[in-house]
């Protein structure tokens, strides 16, 4: 099946009022419900994979994150974490 068949946000995956839309975060776009879409919120894995840990985000992202991070029910500490596994499972 492919992505578009499974009509189903990206980020909480909810299966009411699908778009595709643009990533506030990146050349990419997703499957997001309007929620999710309205409060530029992202899949977590997007935000990890951006591969960069929080101090070094710049002021615009580090809001765009925190406001994700409170969305999934995660902190700072775990964010950086999870950006540090990811970068070293392609080191």
């Amino acid at each position: 099946m492919n992505y578009r068949d499974e009509k189903k946000c990206a980020v909480c995956e909810s299966t009411q009022n699908i778009t595709l839309g643009q990533s506030c975060i990146g050349a990419v776009s997703y499957l997001y419900c309007e929620r999710c879409r309205k409060e530029d919120y992202e899949p977590y894995g997007a935000l990890t994979a951006m591969g960069m840990r929080f101090q070094h985000l710049t002021d615009e992202m580090k809001h765009i994150v925190v406001r994700n991070l409170i969305f999934h029910n995660k902190t700072i500490e775990e964010f950086d974490n999870d950006v540090k596994a990811f970068v070293e499972s392609y080191t």
